[in-house]
């Protein structure tokens, strides 16, 4: 899915709120729901956490580029990232923070229709354009 398109859905999910932009309570449901495409194997972030970082950078930041998450991970404060759900680490006892590339993978990864059906409320996305064959 297109960085343009993810923003413009993220700003009907996140709510701006006076600790900050947080993901509406029944987007979390849908979030949790989409199937993940990554190896079960040495998975740190759940999926609704990393896709739940991309939306409130996206909207936070006011940008469309992926390189505005690197940007909002790095100014996340450690209640940001437990209201966005990100894994605590055991030794430290601080929320890790994912960076830019698992999050720009995953995203690359999801099925865009699955994603604008979750941050969407169910409603599928339309189909894309057929290409035409001019030759």
């Amino acid at each position: 899915m297109p960085a343009v398109a993810l923003s413009r859905a993220a700003a009907r999910v996140v709510e701006s709120g006076p600790t900050g932009p947080r993901v509406a309570a029944d987007t979390w449901v849908r979030l949790e729901a989409l199937p993940d495409p990554r190896s079960p194997r040495g998975r740190v972030y759940p999926l609704a956490c990393l896709v739940a970082v991309a939306l409130c950078a996206f909207t936070a930041a006011g940008h469309d580029r992926l390189s505005a998450v690197g940007q909002w991970i790095k100014r996340a404060t450690q209640a940001d990232l437990a209201r966005l759900r990100a894994p605590r680490a055991p030794m430290a006892g601080r929320y890790r923070a994912p960076d830019e590339k698992t999050v720009r993978v995953v995203l690359d990864r999801l099925d865009p229709r699955a994603l604008s059906a979750a941050l969407l409320g169910g409603r599928p996305a339309p189909p894309a354009p057929a290409a035409r064959d001019t030759a």
